[in-house]
């Protein structure tokens, strides 16, 4: 377990500092927290169940938002994202992850307003005149602070907003106790692999993107968080 807290940690960090930076989802660092979170929730007996059931509720939210707001306002890595966060806090944790999540959301969005205003010049008094509308935002700093939220929780047993899983849901307590037994005997082999697999496939990957796209300028005009 220690070592499935401290690289889902890791990771996350990784994730929200990747994203923050260039825009992007690092999908290595995000199957890494996947991984880890999977481990750690079957560790905390979530059923794997009440997962895949959050998981798929979170992509078709995902799609929701994409018609509402258009397919430029949130990319196909976040369906990703959204998939992941809805698979780490299950359907008993989605309650509090929507409500963490889209709150530290809108936060987001509008430091993020008021930062490209703020430097393309525009004052305080034409800024609250303008037309609000949903503001481009790194989406895995409130997905990842919604993680680290959800497991702290249940790691220090606080329920609140986290309802135990449905009754349905642990109708198959052999196949969630097999998995469980199965990370307690191969999690920690297969996470060091995994790791080195994901920092190999991240090194890798910004080569790529170096070599393909040399000098290029940022698309964005804010700093990085």
């Amino acid at each position: 377990m220690i070592l499935s807290v401290t690289l889902l940690s890791l990771f996350l960090v990784v994730l929200i500092a990747v994203d923050c930076r260039t825009f992007e989802i690092d999908f290595a660092a995000l199957a890494m927290v996947a991984f880890n979170g999977i481990c750690l929730n079957l560790y905390l007996k979530v059923p794997i169940e009440d997962m895949i059931l959050g998981s798929v509720c979170w992509a078709i939210a995902w799609g929701v938002i994409r018609w509402v707001l258009g397919r430029h306002a949130i990319g196909q890595g976040d369906l990703w994202l959204f998939a992941t966060l809805g698979l780490l806090s299950g359907l008993s944790g989605s309650v509090l992850a929507v409500a963490v999540f889209f709150g530290l959301s809108l936060v987001t969005a509008q430091s993020y307003r008021i930062a490209r205003s703020r430097s393309r010049g525009v004052d305080r008094a034409r800024l609250r005149r303008m037309r609000r509308r949903f503001e481009l935002h790194p989406a895995a700093l409130p997905a990842g602070m919604t993680l680290f939220a959800i497991f702290i929780m249940r790691l220090a047993g606080i329920g609140f907003l986290i309802s135990p899983p449905m009754f349905w849901l642990d109708r198959g307590p052999a196949i969630n106790a097999a998995l469980r037994a199965g990370i307690e005997t191969w999690g920690a082999p297969i996470a060091v692999l995994a790791m080195i697999a994901a920092v190999a496939w991240t090194i890798h990957g910004r080569r790529d993107v170096l070599r393909s796209q040399p000098g290029r300028a940022r698309e964005q005009d804010v700093p990085p968080c």
